[in-house]
């Protein structure tokens, strides 16, 4: 009974792990889908800003 209860153990704490590396690696894919939006909201702004300086500058 005693090696009946360990392998459950063992087991429970390999569906653990498991369960923690996949959520350690969603949440990195969802930091880097931040990052990723954060640059092109930046660039968009960037963007809007030269298109409206350009805009301004000709009157």
């Amino acid at each position: 009974m005693m090696a009946g209860r360990l392998i459950g153990l063992q087991e429970l704490r390999a569906r653990i792990m498991a369960r923690l590396w996949l959520l350690a690696y969603e949440l990195e894919e969802r930091r880097e889908a931040a990052a990723q939006n954060q640059r092109n909201l930046t660039c968009a702004g960037y963007c809007l800003l030269l298109a409206l300086c350009g805009t301004f500058g000709r009157r």
